[in-house]
């Protein structure tokens, strides 16, 4: 159901913070393998353009995305408590800025079988509005995909991925609850699986401690890496 406030495991750590970086200490971190939140994080304009009018007003109003659409406020992928709904961007923009039960995380407008995402290539009327900064430059000669995520009042399942992310908010907030790769056992995550129906801001959040999460809230102009194989959950 629905939460208006979050509870959250009262042991978990915070992600320890960096109030800038440089191209060495960037190399340094994905050395070291355990998150961290980068402050003070240029973007490009993308941080004062990108209001829910200035979407709407770039990308064609008959752009067709594929969203997840919920009846609740946690998304499970076990139970698939959502649908996907193609429906027109400018439509989704509405929803989500009205606090409705949706989320996009962009898929590739061209081959999604077969592509991975690429902002540049599926929205590149609004491509250009953001920079990786120069300390990432690692990140962006050996980047996988680069993908769009607009969320509306909805928490994303827990879940990790085989690849190291850098999470960047550009507008809103986020709150973020990570796990080692040594708790995975403990997080209701069936064999072969990389998702868990566990909703970390929910009830059944209270005995997780002992797994050792850490945990921020993410701002706008601040991103997180997040190492390969931690698993994490979302919710603005």
């Amino acid at each position: 159901g629905d939460h208006e406030s979050h509870s959250e495991p009262s042991t978990a750590s915070t992600v320890p913070l960096m109030k800038s970086m440089t191209t060495e200490a960037f190399i340094s971190m994905l050395e070291n393998r355990t998150p961290v939140l980068i402050q003070n994080q240029c973007f490009g304009p993308c941080g004062s353009l990108w209001t829910k009018e200035y979407l709407m007003s770039k990308v064609s109003a008959d752009r067709s995305v594929s969203i997840h659409q919920s009846n609740t406020a946690h998304l499970s992928f076990r139970s698939k408590n959502f649908r996907y709904e193609s429906v027109p961007f400018n439509r989704f923009v509405e929803q989500a800025a009205a606090g409705k039960h949706v989320y996009l995380r962009a898929i590739s407008a061209t081959v999604p079988s077969k592509l991975p995402a690429c902002l540049e290539r599926d929205f590149p009327e609004i491509a250009s509005d953001f920079i990786v900064p120069s300390s990432m430059k690692f990140a962006q000669e050996n980047i996988h995909s680069s993908v769009l995520r607009i969320s509306g009042h909805i928490s994303m399942w827990l879940h990790y991925d085989v690849m190291a992310n850098i999470l960047c908010q550009i507008r809103g907030s986020k709150h973020i609850t990570l796990f080692p790769p040594s708790s995975i056992r403990g997080l209701n995550m069936m064999p072969g699986e990389t998702t868990s129906d566990l909703d970390i801001f929910g009830d059944n959040a209270h005995g997780l401690g002992q797994l050792h999460p850490m945990e921020t809230v993410l701002n706008e102009g601040e991103c997180l890496f997040i190492p390969a194989c931690w698993p994490h959950a979302t919710a603005p």
